[in-house]
């Protein structure tokens, strides 16, 4: 825990200085590289010579790498503010104090992920512009019969094209409802189930993956629970937490040193099933306790509950 404490201590100077970082490089590449042209283009209404019309296309990639750049920044601050999260409920199932840095960590991630959206919505409103400007000297080139042929490379922009803006945001009730229709349709009902707070929202499973005695194969009648569940969950933005648990008799042999090893390989085989059907690996994270369980959670007297998997499932966004 003391090691933790000290990485997010490091972890939240690195993001103030990376966001400093961030707003000032963006701030000089708006004032002193696109917006001083934007006024001039504006100005003069249409584009005089083809190198201007190459030149504000060269403007408009810059705007679209920006936001390319920004787009992955929120979307690792998510992900990181999502694991940690995921942290602090663990702790908190063990009946533990949650150390004030980690609540302070989510707070600046939360804060970097507002402030850059709203430099993202600043670069998309002046991207608009610049679309609709450079539209509107086609139209008027052409209609004075000045405008020439002009044969699009692969780096140009057509006249035409105009920027998507956002749609409309969903809810968080609106997504939950539409997560149940989902569910539902996918008979998946009585397998996994909701758990939302104000936080974020997360797939439960409520009936165990459960594992005959001192294996970790999965058994055929899970084939098409795990297809459904991937069929479900690969269209989002989420994180899969997979723990492998194992009962009280302790194991050693050749395959498995330890029940550690055993609950290891029932979570990983569990991603495995799910990987081959379209989930991508990188959303994964195992863990086990062996043949151990933490006092707050406590063990089932039925070994055969304890032989099992169990899943949790982030949606990020």
């Amino acid at each position: 825990m003391g090691n933790m404490m000290d990485c997010l201590r490091k972890e939240k100077g690195l993001i103030k200085l990376l966001f400093i970082n961030v707003s000032v490089i963006i701030s000089l590449n708006l004032f002193f590289c696109v917006i001083p042209d934007l006024f001039a283009f504006k100005e003069a209404g249409i584009m005089a010579h083809p190198a201007e019309k190459d030149s504000v296309s060269n403007k408009i990639m810059e705007y679209r790498r920006s936001i390319n750049l920004i787009n992955s920044q929120i979307s690792s601050l998510k992900e990181n503010r999502a694991w940690l999260r995921l942290k602090i409920e663990n702790i908190k199932d063990f009946n533990r104090h949650v150390p004030e840095v980690m609540e302070e960590s989510i707070v600046i991630k939360t804060g970097k992920i507002k402030a850059l959206e709203k430099i993202k919505k600043r670069i998309s409103t002046n991207l608009n512009d610049l679309m609709k400007s450079s539209h509107h000297a086609d139209i008027v080139a052409l209609s004075s019969g000045t405008r020439k042929k002009n044969n699009l490379s692969a780096g140009n922009i057509k006249p035409h094209v105009s920027i998507k803006r956002p749609g409309h945001t969903v809810g968080k009730n609106d997504f939950i409802k539409e997560l149940q229709r989902k569910i539902k349709k996918s008979g998946l009902g009585d397998w996994i189930e909701i758990s939302s707070d104000d936080k974020c929202c997360r797939l439960v499973t409520s009936l165990p993956i459960l594992f005959s005695s001192g294996s970790s194969k999965i058994a055929k009648n899970y084939k098409r629970f795990f297809k459904r569940l991937a069929s479900l969950i690969r269209g989002y933005d989420v994180r899969v937490v997979v723990d492998g648990y194992a009962d009280i008799d302790s194991i050693h042999n050749k395959k498995y040193r330890s029940n550690f090893e055993l609950g290891a390989a029932r979570a990983a085989n569990v991603v495995h099933e799910l990987v081959k059907y379209g989930v991508k690996p990188s959303v994964f994270k195992i863990g086990t306790t062996g043949r151990y369980r933490f006092k707050a959670k406590g063990m089932s007297k039925k070994k055969v509950v304890e032989r099992r998997a169990d899943l949790t499932i982030i949606f990020v966004a």
